[in-house]
């Protein structure tokens, strides 16, 4: 039931002693931790983008454990926790399996997506409906394409900064 998170929020992720918003500061994890959620909650006193979450860490240089409370987005709406996908599927009568890439085609900015995606997570966790709850698994990344409604599960960045000359170098 424990997800992994990466922290993506530009100025990383305070971690706070209590699930309040205005609870005392513990630590703040930079940009690229990843932690470990241990339980999630959504505030009645805000909206959802309130989703608070009670994160493990265990620095990888000293090995100390720490725990704390942190935003899953800001209240600006930018994101501050990415979850991170397994890449491996474990299936009791098949045993482990790799991974299968679902694509509609469609272009989207990597920015969108993650909001996207995070929004179905809020959604789920809030136990609010949602494009595809009962076609896709999003803990494991699928999503319903917002335009085709077509599962996906990977989204393809466009190198748009590419040139001709780059290619001939």
């Amino acid at each position: 039931l424990f997800q992994r998170y990466r922290v993506v929020g530009h100025m990383g992720c305070q971690v706070r002693e209590t699930e309040a918003m205005d609870s005392r500061p513990v630590f703040c994890l930079p940009r690229g931790s990843i932690v470990t959620v241990l339980k999630s909650t959504v505030s009645d006193n805000y909206d959802i983008l309130s989703r608070r979450v009670l994160v493990k860490h265990v620095s990888e240089d000293t090995g100390k454990v720490t725990e704390g409370w942190a935003s899953v987005q800001s209240s600006q709406g930018y994101v501050i926790l990415s979850p991170l996908v397994s890449l491996c599927y474990e299936n009791t009568r098949w045993g482990s399996t790799r991974p299968i890439i679902r694509q509609c085609g469609h272009a989207a900015h990597l920015k969108c997506v993650e909001t996207h995606t995070l929004s179905l997570h809020q959604r789920a966790a809030g136990e609010q409906p949602y494009d595809g709850r009962f076609a896709a698994n999003i803990d494991d990344g699928e999503f319903l394409c917002p335009l085709c409604k077509q599962l996906s599960n990977i989204l393809i960045p466009r190198d748009g900064c590419a040139t001709l000359n780059d290619a001939e170098d």
